[in-house]
């Protein structure tokens, strides 16, 4: 009765837990999942940069408006003849003033275009971190829902295996009442529904760890019940080492990460050298007062001024900055040279990997029809009498170690097919544009 009870209520259990599929998952994370929006409001934040590059190579105005209030006007005596004088005032009790200022770069010797291509560099730069990110979050969703697929199918085994326990040790005390089985199988049967109990305990909560797992992963509240639907099955392609090696060369956002640096390194050499070219700025400034020139009312002025600004000596700090550009660009070189093996060694032990957790699936798929034989012989063989309750029991365990190794060898390539799709760059097309695209505009709606 309590183990009839047990499974109601894990059937109940399952029951209300919400059912998502891969693809679900896949665009939960990819729409609630809190690192990726940190990644996507990094774009947010470039473009926000380029902006205000662009915004500080671009013509200013500003306004500019004062009031003065003179408590004592100061006047002037004039003394026309003796004994005969008046006051003129210099000036109004009431100042006014207004006037903008209009200032236009006309030459920057370059540093304008130099400087805007490198914000707009940093903006490509953010889109493919988001990417990055993606991918990252395209294996942690696989692993994490495969991972509850697997902790649920080993619920399964470890449910049946105490039903199977269960219902052995009720025939094993009817025979034992009439004689027709020992002590020491009764014992055996009883400490096999214990081990079962356990391990399903065991089971249970393996699956609730996944849960809570794909739970963040795909950026929902921890607690919520949620049940892996699908199918655990993937295909097998075979595929050269050496072409994954030469298309992930080419297509890893890495290189491109290098090409953008390399980039970087030159115009940051433009930008030093630039430093020692001349810039030519006009200023116009219109203004008006009141009073104007010591007369009550309103007067306009303009002043316009063309400036030239041509560094001629700054201690040798733009030459300095110029050859840390180039002793960087020499650095990449190098960097270039490792990362390049790195990913050459990354792709080749993801193939190795793959290639083996396949033989390690076929191994444990045949392993699994010949021990489901095994285990039928063996309680064929146990009802006749020929072997022990204690043998009949550790061949069904070894049939349960069996099925859960084939479930843990299909995670396994299911996980190594991902990192190698990660590692050789092998994303179908639709999957490289759900990198490419923002989860949403959040962000920079919360921030207007």
């Amino acid at each position: 009765m309590k183990h009839l009870k047990y499974l109601i209520c894990l059937i109940l259990t399952v029951g209300s837990a919400q059912a998502i599929t891969y693809d679900e998952a896949l665009r939960a994370a990819f729409r609630e999942n809190p690192g990726l929006r940190v990644a996507d409001l990094g774009i947010d934040e470039a473009e926000e940069q380029l902006i205000q590059t662009r915004a500080g190579f671009s013509p200013q105005v500003k306004f500019s408006g004062s009031y003065t209030r003179l408590n004592t006007v100061p006047v002037m005596n004039f003394e026309v003849m003796p004994g005969v004088e008046f006051e003129v005032p210099m000036g109004a009790a009431d100042n006014y003033s207004a006037g903008f200022s209009i200032t236009v770069p006309l030459f920057l010797g370059g540093k304008r275009a130099w400087a805007v291509q490198m914000v707009e560099l940093g903006v490509d730069a953010a889109e493919e971190d988001a990417m990055m990110t993606r991918a990252e979050l395209h294996v942690q969703v696989t692993a994490a829902f495969y991972g509850l697929m697997l902790a649920e199918e080993a619920k399964k085994i470890a449910a049946a295996d105490l039903a199977r326990a269960s219902d052995r040790l009720q025939e094993t005390r009817a025979r034992w009442k009439v004689g027709y089985a020992s002590p020491l199988d009764l014992k055996a049967d009883e400490v096999a529904v214990s081990q079962a109990r356990a391990a399903l305990v065991q089971a249970e909560n393996a699956a609730l760890q996944a849960q809570q797992f794909l739970n963040v992963v795909i950026g929902q509240s921890v607690s919520t019940p949620v049940k892996a639907q699908g199918e655990l099955a993937i295909e097998y392609e075979k595929m050269s080492a050496d072409s994954l090696v030469s298309r992930a060369l080419a297509q890893r956002p890495e290189i491109s990460a290098l090409d953008r640096a390399e980039q970087i390194v030159g115009l940051s050499r433009s930008l030093s050298r630039s430093a020692y070219s001349p810039s030519l700025i006009f200023v116009a400034s219109p203004s008006w007062q009141n009073p104007y020139q010591q007369a009550e009312g309103w007067g306009s002025s303009m002043a316009a001024t063309l400036a030239l600004e041509w560094p001629l000596y700054d201690g040798g700090k733009g030459l300095s900055e110029a050859r840390v550009a180039d002793i960087q660009a020499k650095k990449l070189v190098y960097t270039r040279s490792q990362a390049a093996d790195g990913i050459d060694l990354q792709v080749r032990q993801a193939h190795a990997s793959w290639v083996e957790a396949n033989e390690q699936l076929l191994v444990q798929q045949t392993l699994g029809t010949q021990m489901a034989e095994l285990a039928s012989m063996a309680e064929e063989q146990y009802r006749m009498g020929v072997i022990s309750s204690l043998d009949y029991q550790s061949i069904q365990l070894s049939r349960t170690q069996v099925d859960l190794s084939r479930l843990a060898a299909l995670y396994q390539l299911i996980l190594a097919g991902e990192k190698l799709n990660a590692a050789a760059w092998l994303w179908d097309a639709e999957t490289l544009r759900e990198f490419k695209t923002p989860a949403n505009n959040a962000g920079k709606e919360d921030l207007r």
